[in-house]
């Protein structure tokens, strides 16, 4: 089923079980866009190596926030793809650009930008501030089960542009029940808990 010369080498060749080919050809798909994002955003990640989300100001009018909360969706976009190996994957692709020592110091660098300033780890365990019954009942109550993907893909990408955690919040939760309904206006009405129900 899987063609690629890589899959046919190690299952065949070196009779590999399956399950470890395309781990390893996942990591090394995954290495390829990592490459096109470190190289992308290399230059972000000077300007902005001290500074961190956790202290910076949130605010559509912000552009430093603004870029800042482009490359986080783009980067959960790629690591989420890549899944819990996306290291290896970095691994990978700094490897096949600096030599050893230098690879060693850039690892670190890119981890300590991506983890510890952007939280990009944080992408393969993010939850949902809303469920969808919520959704449905509080935020968007005519929306249907076709349209109820592209909600949740709305909202996963605010969440990731706003801070990851879904955190009981209520300034937060309401900012996201705005945008949810400015970005659906076709399904938004008087829903439960408002003034007047």
């Amino acid at each position: 089923r899987n063609g690629s010369i890589l899959y046919q080498l190690l299952t065949q060749g070196l009779k590999r079980p399956v399950r470890d080919t395309q781990s390893i050809e996942r990591i090394i798909k995954g290495a390829e866009n990592l490459q096109t994002f470190l190289e992308t955003n290399a230059e972000a990640a000077l300007q902005f190596e001290n500074i961190s989300v956790d202290t910076l100001f949130f605010s559509e009018s912000n552009a430093q926030w603004k870029r800042i909360a482009d490359i986080r969706w783009e980067g959960h976009k790629v690591l989420k793809q890549i899944g819990p190996l996306w290291k290896e994957s970095l691994v990978l692709a700094i490897a096949e650009q600096y030599d050893r020592t230098e690879a060693v110091e850039q690892y670190e660098q890119w981890i300590t930008w991506m983890v510890d300033r952007l939280h990009l780890d944080q992408a393969l365990s993010i939850e949902p501030l809303l469920n969808g019954s919520q959704i449905q009942q509080r935020v968007l109550p005519y929306a249907r089960d076709e349209a109820f993907k592209q909600i949740m893909e709305a909202q996963e990408e605010w969440q990731v542009r706003h801070g990851y955690a879904a955190r009981a919040d209520n300034n937060h939760e309401a900012r996201l029940i705005a945008h949810l309904r400015d970005a659906f206006p076709e399904f938004a009405g008087h829903c439960e808990g408002e003034d007047g129900v």
